[in-house]
């Protein structure tokens, strides 16, 4: 509710109406039912790579503590191996633009590798909403965006949220 009101509150709407949410769980909690609302859920974990990655499925599924593994878990019955892609090709196969309203991140440890993925590729969302659990990515990842035309706006429990300045957009919105 916080982004939306600040989103209302501007008085130019340069981006495109999109919110991109890594680690939304099933997705239900993105739909409200709007007639103009389109809702795409992509059964893929975001990474580094295009493959093939182990993701461990929480049998808790309120705690939403999914993640992808290393290794050393092989053996354990809960891990399944999933579908990897890069930023690089899912932004190009869902055709995301530069200039989108919401990049949302929360997928267990693996944040700041995928936030910094977007913002080398050129991806400027007007909001990002990112998950910190440790202070060393917290530091790094606040730099790379300070550098990159970003503000902190807020926090909301373990969730930082910053703003793009509109005004370091291009011409080119697309």
């Amino acid at each position: 509710m916080a982004i939306l009101c600040q989103m209302q509150s501007q008085k130019s709407k340069p981006w495109a109406r999109l919110v991109v949410d890594i680690g939304a769980n099933d997705g239900l909690i993105l739909t409200n039912q709007h007639q103009d609302q389109r809702v795409q859920y992509v059964q893929a974990v975001i990474s580094d790579h295009d493959g093939q990655e182990r993701l461990y499925l929480s049998p808790d599924i309120v705690a939403m503590e999914s993640r992808v593994v290393s290794d050393e878990l092989l053996n354990d019955h809960s891990i399944i191996t999933v579908t990897s892609l890069s930023v690089k090709t899912f932004a190009l196969k869902y055709k995301v633009p530069k200039y989108f309203g919401i990049l949302s991140i929360d997928t267990e440890g693996m944040d700041a590798k995928i936030l910094h993925q977007w913002i080398q590729l050129g991806y400027r969302p007007m909001y990002i909403v990112v998950e910190y659990l440790h202070q060393k990515e917290q530091d790094m990842t606040t730099s790379l965006l300070m550098e990159e035309g970003y503000s902190y706006l807020m926090k909301k429990g373990y969730n930082f949220i910053f703003q793009y300045n509109i005004d370091l957009m291009q011409g080119d919105e697309t």
